[in-house]
């Protein structure tokens, strides 16, 4: 009988822990950038071996998940991070989210509202476009709604940090709607006050696609609100990856892209526009990229791209950026 329930409870924890597991995945991305710029006080030209996404690609994610029976699931992730010259160690998503029957609730830090897949069709690496992401701070909790016949509704807070709670916090809201090649979202964020007299960023993104079999369409659009701060903004709420990073203040700016992906065989050919509306002429930039992915297996893929940058209003700032490399995930 001892026996028996020895064996019994033997079974039982191995039951148990065979409803957890642990992934290990990433992505490495390397290659030949050329860059060429020309300004009004000269041409300038530099060559590096960069990451395929300027927006840190290189990675490991670890990704714990656990069956909590009736309906619950436990997911635990950390992504790091390497910078495209693998000098330093970036924490990027790293969460705990708890899904079930009413949705999901994630709390820690990672991109609430992000449309860079909207525009999976432009060049990755030679040029990322001024629409790609808004991230919040480490410091975020969001429900997301059952998904209601393609529509999902999610929900953040982006707590207040300031000395003395001086600040204000920030939120979200985004509407995504996915059903067959359709697929589109909206999302509005505002930033956390981290001072008393900050003006955080407000940003409207708007996004769509629509998959015509033979070609994928992207649209992407991002508005940003100009916000001030007294510090150097560093927090990832504070400025959105559209905006430039310094003290002082941000001018509002408004970032629009469409984009094309087409599939003709192992090859994918891409081709996207970006143009830039900015608070001073300089930061009025059109943007163009071409590329083609060339797929060796599922998780190994060549590229090649071309991309080319100017100043829209006065034409004096150019640059071309030309790339090709490999691109592994595990």
């Amino acid at each position: 009988m001892k026996k028996s329930l020895v064996a019994l409870a033997a079974l039982a924890a191995t039951s148990v822990f065979a409803q957890s597991s642990v992934t290990l995945s990433g992505d490495l991305s390397f290659g030949h950038l050329v860059s060429t710029s020309r300004t009004t006080s000269g041409i300038s030209k530099t060559t590096t071996i960069a990451g395929v996404d300027t927006f840190n690609s290189n990675r490991i994610n670890v990704i714990a998940v656990e069956d909590l029976g009736g309906g619950l699931k436990l997911t635990g992730r950390v992504d790091n991070r390497l910078t495209t010259a693998n000098a330093a160690r970036a924490t990027g998503d790293m969460f705990v989210q708890l899904d079930g029957g009413f949705g999901s609730v994630r709390v820690g830090q990672f991109t609430f509202a992000s449309h860079s897949a909207w525009n999976a069709g432009a060049s990755r690496a030679v040029s990322a476009t001024s629409t790609a992401a808004q991230s919040l701070t480490p410091n975020v909790a969001s429900y997301t709604s059952p998904n209601f016949s393609g529509l999902t509704v999610a929900a953040a807070l982006d707590l207040d940090t300031s000395a003395g709670g001086v600040g204000k916090d920030g939120w979200g809201l985004k509407f995504n709607y996915a059903a067959g090649p359709i697929g589109a979202q909206v999302s509005y964020t505002i930033a956390p006050k981290v001072t008393a007299s900050m003006t955080p960023i407000k940003v409207l993104g708007i996004a769509a696609s629509y998959d015509f079999g033979v070609a994928k369409v992207f649209y992407n659009q991002t508005d940003s609100r100009a916000g001030n701060n007294s510090v150097t903004p560093t927090s990832a709420g504070y400025l959105a990856t559209t905006a430039t990073a310094g003290s002082g203040s941000v001018g509002a700016h408004t970032g629009n892209s469409v984009s094309v992906a087409v599939p003709l065989g192992a090859a994918t050919l891409k081709a996207g526009l970006v143009n830039r509306k900015g608070d001073t002429n300089a930061n009025i930039v059109d943007r163009a990229t071409l590329g083609v992915d060339y797929a060796l297996s599922k998780r190994t893929v060549l590229t090649a791209e071309f991309g080319q940058d100017k100043q829209a209003v006065t034409g004096a700032n150019r640059s071309n950026n030309s790339f090709v490399g490999i691109n592994h995930t595990f």
